[in-house]
């Protein structure tokens, strides 16, 4: 149960006073409480408790990051280094594959993956050369769209293009070549389609590297691989609120800084800053892994590419807390000018927004 600061919530406070008033009356007439005084005062205690909780959060996955870098790509295994690697946040990834159908079905997200020959060796483009004009949408013809939509595999026909989020949500950042887990059996060392257009120039759609896990984008006319997916959960629409200096993403419970567009510094200095940060009367801030940070973009938007409620952002590369493991003096960064995530130098300069587990 929580440690309440500040005054108690009023369904607890009601539960409490009608507990003492009937315990009062009991006792005056009679010394016990019925059954249904009793569970009917509880119910209001307990279902407020659990309501508050057990909020049904959907947390990123893990990164897969188990080992702690210094800034020059130096395993640290004391514990003082604060990154990744030693937080390992996030929701452990949970995969099985069904060897008979060639599918991986991830529990976390309920996404089914294509896993099939095709997955490592089909080619394709997102837009053909026929239609490759304005709007640059059509996507009929012999493209990775049209390869999703007409794919049985399993049984199955709902298969789709991915999104950018989908795809890049299966990336393993404690490994390279691939950076995804061993058991999809079935993966080029290229670029992977994503359905996402890429906002700032709509001729270029988004990929997935699966190589390291990091983004690119092509012109829409290029070959690329693929692998289709189908069903999952429901999405949730994204859900931000902005308290003071402090944005709350309310689907993962994940508290933002964003007090103002701060200045950019080195990688070390940046999680030190943010172990020693206080704002709004919290002090347990610490920089975000990468994935965490990639949860705030949204493609639909550019300069900045993230969630609307954030008002204090520059459109430039910022500071996640995984290194690059293919080259340990890097980490991941995220550009929030166009969304994309690729490695940036320890030492060179990006900007900073700290994260906390919020309530």
């Amino acid at each position: 149960m929580k440690h309440f600061k500040h005054k108690l919530p009023k369904p607890f406070l009601v539960g409490m006073l009608s507990l003492t008033m009937l315990t009062n009356t009991a006792s005056a007439v009679d010394p016990v409480l019925t059954d249904t005084q009793l569970h009917g005062v509880l119910g209001v205690v307990t279902n407020f408790i659990l309501d508050d909780g057990a909020k049904n959060y959907k947390l990123s996955k893990k990164t897969g990051q188990t080992q702690s870098y210094d800034a020059s790509g130096i395993v640290v295994t004391d514990g003082s280094q604060k990154d990744d690697g030693f937080y390992q946040t996030g929701v452990t990834p949970n995969y099985s594959r069904d060897a008979g159908n060639e599918i991986v079905t991830d529990h976390v997200t309920g996404l089914q993956w294509q896993d099939d020959l095709a997955a490592a060796t089909v080619q394709k483009p997102w837009l053909t050369t026929a239609n490759y004009v304005a709007p640059y949408t059509d996507t009929t013809g012999d493209t990775v769209t049209a390869y999703c939509g007409n794919l049985v595999l399993g049984g199955f026909t709902d298969w789709r293009l991915p999104t950018s989020k989908e795809i890049i949500g299966l990336s393993h950042y404690g490994q390279s070549s691939p950076a995804l887990d061993a058991i999809f059996q079935n993966v080029a060392s290229g670029y992977y389609w994503t359905s996402v257009t890429y906002k700032l120039s709509v001729i270029r759609a988004w990929t997935a590297y699966a190589s390291s896990g990091g983004q690119s984008n092509f012109n829409k006319t290029n070959s690329n691989y693929v692998r289709c997916v189908r069903a999952g959960d429901a999405v949730i629409p994204p859900d931000f609120t902005k308290t003071g200096n402090i944005v709350t993403d309310n689907s993962t419970g994940l508290q933002w800084q964003d007090d103002a567009v701060g200045i950019s510094m080195n990688w070390q200095v940046a999680i030190d800053h943010c172990e020693a940060l206080n704002l709004d009367g919290f002090s347990d801030w610490r920089l975000p892994n990468l994935k965490e940070l990639a949860s705030l973009t949204d493609y639909n938007t550019s300069s900045p590419t993230i969630e609307s409620t954030f008002q204090n952002t520059v459109p430039v590369s910022y500071w996640s807390s995984t290194t690059t493991v293919s080259y340990v003096a890097g980490a991941w960064v995220i550009n929030f000018g166009t969304g994309e995530q690729a490695n940036s130098l320890k030492g060179s300069s990006r900007y900073v927004r700290c994260v906390r587990a919020g309530q």
